[in-house]
């Protein structure tokens, strides 16, 4: 990158996070520093990983649907003195099990064995999947803000995919903020959240990026039919949290991830939308702390 361009792109980053209080803005560019990226490269794919903390257990982190492990960093930093944690992005590749063997193969390169895995969102169709896939590899398991296989979903996401790629770029970002800010409300504790969006848009979003991501949303919907037997002897546990009033998990698909997964623990919180871990953060981790103490 040229000094001009990275003047330009330095310049353009902080009109994106202008309206970001400045300790988000100061403890997100800490944490990037403090945890480099790394890459490796798989069957012609790259991986990119961040990694940090310490402790004799290890938190595998699934971002969402922003397909990047820094946008758990706040969480990161508050495990990074207990545990030691990896949190990859998700590359551009079209399947689930892609991606479950993937992030398995990652966990080898890092010496890594059983690890606990929390994932949001987008997230938890991952970590659904790569339980079944890699259930030794998982000691337990927190599903926040996610929900089942939805084949109605897959069936609507796969038409589109018609004609998705052939939409020239601007039209593609304006797709993709329309479906993320619907889940954003526009409340000043998410200031953080929404410029990071606007980040991705700017600088990270790819159309073969994109496409492959709806093409695991329907692979998950129409190709992986998940029943509690699954993991009928698996030794693990599972945490479910819930926004009462998420969209993304109304009370019918709430009842049906509880269905899934029979002995699971439960949080609901009241009034965060898709947002727990940000609008009730203390209470959220707290949840969390508990549930990987037990």
């Amino acid at each position: 990158m040229s000094a001009q361009s990275t003047t330009e792109h330095a310049r353009r980053l902080a009109a994106i996070y202008r309206d970001v209080p400045a300790a988000d803005r100061e403890g997100f560019e800490r944490f990037r520093r403090d945890h480099p990226l790394q890459a490796v490269e798989r069957n012609g794919v790259t991986w990119e990983y961040r990694t940090g903390g310490s402790g004799d257990r290890t938190l595998l982190f699934f971002p969402g649907a922003q397909g990047t492990g820094e946008a758990a960093w706040g969480t990161l930093d508050h495990f990074t003195p207990r545990f030691r944690w990896i949190a990859p992005s998700y590359p551009a590749v079209p399947t689930m099990a892609e991606l479950a063997d993937g992030v398995a193969a990652l966990l080898d390169r890092e010496g890594l064995g059983s690890v606990d895995v929390v994932a949001g969102s987008y997230g938890g169709f991952v970590a659904q999947v790569f339980v079944r896939r890699h259930p030794g590899r998982v000691a337990r398991l927190v599903l926040s803000h996610t929900a089942p296989p939805n084949p109605a979903r897959g069936q609507v996401i796969d038409k589109s995919l018609r004609w998705l790629p052939i939409l020239p770029m601007f039209l593609l970002r304006l797709q993709y903020r329309r479906v993320m800010s619907a889940l954003l409300p526009n409340l000043p504790e998410l200031a953080w959240t929404r410029a990071y969006l606007e980040e991705i848009i700017a600088f990270h979003l790819t159309k073969k990026g994109m496409i492959d991501g709806y093409r695991r949303v329907v692979d998950f919907d129409l190709r992986h039919r998940l029943t509690p037997e699954d993991l009928a002897g698996w030794p693990g546990r599972v945490l479910l949290l819930f926004g009462d009033n998420d969209p993304a998990t109304p009370a019918p698909v709430r009842e049906r991830m509880q269905a899934l997964h029979p002995g699971a623990e439960v949080r609901v919180f009241t009034g965060t939308g898709h947002a727990a871990s940000v609008l009730k953060r203390e209470e959220y981790r707290d949840a969390m702390d508990h549930f990987l103490a037990g």
